[in-house]
C-alpha cells in the first residue's frame, strides 16, 4: 500500500472525529475540529500529488480518493445544515453539491475510464472547502459575524454554480464519447 492511499483511507477514517467534535457544547472541540478540516483537506491534496509525483498511482486511489474527499465535503455539509449553520436560503446550494457528487459517483461506475480530473473540478473543490472552513470559523466565533458568514454563503453559492457548470460538461465530454 502505498503512503498516498494511507492518506485516503486516513480522511476515511478520521472524518467521523472531525464531525463528532461538532456535536458537543465544548469550545476546544470545536476548534479541533477545525484542525481536524484543515489537516484532512492537506491530505487530500497531498494524497493526489504524492501519487502522480512517485508515479503510485493506484486503482484503490483512483476509486477511494474522490470518494474520500466526497465522504469529507458532504459530512461537512450536512453537520452545517443540522447545526443550522446554512441557512434555509443556502441549503440549495447543498442540494446541488449533493445531487452533483452522486452524478459524478454514477457516472464514474458506468464509465470505469471515466476520471473527473478537469481543472473545474479541483477549483469548485477548492472554493468548497474554503467555505466550510470559513462556516467552521463562524460556529466557534463567540459573536456571530454577519461579514464571514455571508463570505462563507457567497463561496457556497460559486461551489454550486461551479458544480452545476462541471456536472454540465462532463454530460456534453460522455456524449462525445
Amino acid at each position: 500500500m502505498f503512503i498516498s492511499d494511507v492518506l485516503t483511507i486516513s480522511r476515511i477514517i478520521i472524518t467521523p472525529f472531525f464531525i463528532g467534535c461538532f456535536y458537543t457544547t465544548n469550545l476546544i472541540f470545536y476548534q479541533i475540529g477545525v484542525a481536524l478540516f484543515v489537516i484532512l483537506s492537506i491530505t487530500d491534496i497531498a494524497d493526489g500529488y504524492i501519487a502522480r509525483k512517485f508515479k503510485r498511482t493506484s486503482k484503490f486511489g483512483v476509486v477511494m480518493d474522490p470518494a474520500a474527499d466526497k465522504i469529507l465535503s458532504l459530512s461537512a455539509l450536512l453537520m452545517l445544515v443540522n447545526l443550522n449553520s446554512i441557512t434555509t436560503n443556502s441549503i440549495i446550494f447543498v442540494y446541488i453539491i449533493l445531487i452533483r457528487e452522486i452524478l459524478i459517483m454514477s457516472i464514474r461506475v458506468l464509465y470505469e475510464s471515466f476520471q473527473d480530473s478537469l481543472r473545474i473540478s479541483k477549483i469548485k473543490t477548492a472554493v468548497l472547502n474554503l467555505s466550510i472552513f470559513i462556516f467552521l470559523i463562524d460556529l466557534i466565533l463567540s459573536e456571530q459575524n454577519d461579514m464571514i458568514f455571508f463570505t462563507a454563503e457567497v463561496l457556497l453559492g460559486i461551489a454550486a454554480a461551479l458544480s452545476v457548470y462541471s456536472i454540465i460538461k462532463f454530460i456534453l465530454m460522455l456524449n462525445k464519447k
